[in-house]
């Protein structure tokens, strides 16, 4: 009976994102050895059933995202994220890190740039690749990657999206977009006209955007002391000063 009803669940919201038979058998053999490890008991089968799916879907390498089960099912995206990291921990399943680029021309079609769809996508795609290598995607969700990589593009092929249009369509706060073009501004790439960005590339990389920020805050401590243990200096900085400190907090 468990088993049936486990099925029908992932067929159906296996439909509803367009997965192929092949996901949805394997995303079935998941629950039934969730079933073997009782993970099943005091848990909703819809939230096994998307957890299973998406597990799926991560070691498979497909577009989706937990959202999307959250939005078919209308239930917190948290709620199922425990249950996802719960299956994969209990079946020691170690599902790889999201690449950003899966999503690039997912989103790229919904914010709509017709004809040239496929060029700023591609655009966007060599963005994602830069901030790559420059460390940036390390430990960040892909959507915001994705959308600070498709709202440079965007400008680049002459488009006047927002930020705020990008957000609606990647689903993730305004600032964390923001912060994502900061950091990429910082590297060397950053620096580059948009002619030599795109014959441009590189060699070499950037340090991780913690290491920057970690080594900066370093710094701003050290020149704190300094000041502050010469008071000729601390009277003559001392406005100065405090709008670094204000600014840094």
């Amino acid at each position: 009976m468990l088993y049936d009803l486990g099925h029908r669940r992932i067929a159906s919201l296996g439909r509803q994102l367009q997965l192929n038979q092949h996901c949805i058998d394997t995303a079935y053999n998941f629950f039934k050895m969730a079933v073997a490890n009782r993970l099943t008991q005091g848990r909703k089968s819809n939230h096994i059933a998307a957890a299973c799916l998406y597990l799926v879907c991560r070691t498979e390498g497909t577009p989706h995202l937990l959202l999307d089960f959250s939005d078919c099912l209308q239930v917190n995206v948290h709620v199922l994220g425990r249950a996802y990291l719960k299956l994969a921990n209990a079946l020691c399943i170690s599902a790889p890190a999201i690449d950003p680029c899966l999503y690039v021309h997912r989103f790229a079609n919904k914010l709509e740039f017709g004809k040239q769809t496929h060029s700023v996508g591609m655009t966007a795609l060599r963005l994602v690749a830069r901030m790559k290598r420059d460390w940036i995607h390390h430990g960040r969700r892909p959507s915001g990657i994705c959308g600070a990589a498709l709202l440079v593009s965007s400008r680049l092929h002459g488009f006047s999206r927002s930020v705020k249009d990008v957000v609606r369509v990647v689903r993730i706060c305004e600032p964390t977009i923001k912060k994502r073009l900061e950091e990429f501004e910082k590297t060397p790439s950053g620096q580059l006209t948009i002619d030599e960005f795109l014959q441009i590339d590189l060699e070499e990389e950037s340090d991780p955007p913690s290491f920057l920020e970690a080594r900066r805050r370093a710094k701003a401590q050290v020149n704190y002391k300094e000041v502050e243990s010469n008071p000729e200096l601390a009277s003559m900085f001392q406005h100065s000063l405090y709008d670094f400190v204000v600014g840094w907090l």
